[in-house]
């Protein structure tokens, strides 16, 4: 098998495929539309060319596809999960139910949410700048996604069994604007009020929802310990916009629109952009 070029750091058929208005198995036919932050425009693409980068997995001390192609196994079990979890939040007879039925769906929720969160654009470019060089940063940025420490556990392991104590919260967008997809998906967020250490994640599972990481020493608690691993609905347009607006921030070159949704989340952005 020749080398992969156009590497994915968000999981296509598991994530960006349900920010398309098609499912296609062919992702040049399921089209996005992205948001541009540096040129302030919307831009016509689509789920194979979104979220992606030459080679961005690539390094001499590996063979080469060894990080995809481990990445692509990853995600196959990925998008079976995620097609039950939407399955599951979007249907109203799951209105007060468990939401994930056991320890191995919570880990593996975590583990993505980590993985996730490390494997990005933004995460790569924020290593090599801390770097005293360009490939020593490339090396760091793979070696977290991959390495194993002195006592033989995964790197992305550690950081996972730091959020044991963490909860998931599944809220369901009833609003007409849709859920935006930042090129920087799993974010933190966190308020003043919280300890220094507290940190709560979030990031959106489709436009109709999003999946909330809290930590129990976070402000965030008391509103959302109620909704602990259940579905929290939210009808307040405002709330939507205030987290597409935090997606924008977070993101680093494009957020990406699903397609015929887009006249809202735009009208949003345009009064953002004038303030």
């Amino acid at each position: 098998m020749g080398k992969t070029k156009k590497e994915h750091f968000i999981p296509r058929a598991a994530f960006l495929r349900k920010f398309s208005d098609t499912r296609f198995q062919d992702d040049r036919k399921n089209k996005l539309l992205a948001y541009s932050k540096a040129e302030n425009r919307v831009i016509q693409t689509n789920v194979y060319d979104s979220a992606a980068v030459n080679s961005i997995y690539e390094n001499a001390i590996f063979e080469d596809n060894q990080i995809e192609n481990t990445f692509s196994e990853l995600e196959q079990d990925l998008s079976v999960f995620f097609e039950l979890l939407e399955e599951i939040c979007t249907n109203p007879a799951n209105k007060d139910a468990l939401i994930l039925h056991s320890f191995d769906e919570r880990d593996n929720l975590k583990f993505f949410v980590v993985w996730q969160f490390f494997r990005t654009e933004k995460r790569k470019k924020e290593t090599q700048e801390k770097s005293d060089s360009l490939n020593a940063g490339t090396l760091d940025f793979l070696w977290r996604l991959v390495g194993i420490d002195s006592d033989n556990t995964s790197v992305l392991a550690k950081w996972k069994d730091t959020l044991v104590s963490h909860y998931f919260v599944f809220e369901r967008n009833l609003t007409e604007i849709p859920f935006v997809l930042p090129d920087d998906p799993v974010f933190v967020f966190r308020s003043e009020l919280d300890p220094p250490k507290a940190v709560n994640f979030r990031f959106p599972l489709t436009p109709l929802v999003q999946v909330l990481l809290i930590d129990p020493s976070s402000s965030e608690h008391e509103k959302m310990k109620h909704y602990r691993n259940r579905i929290r609905y939210c009808d307040n347009e405002s709330y939507i916009n205030q987290w597409n607006n935090m997606s924008i921030s977070e993101s680093y070159r494009h957020v990406y629109i699903t397609p015929g949704k887009e006249n809202k989340v735009l009208n949003e952005i345009r009064k953002r952009t004038k303030k």
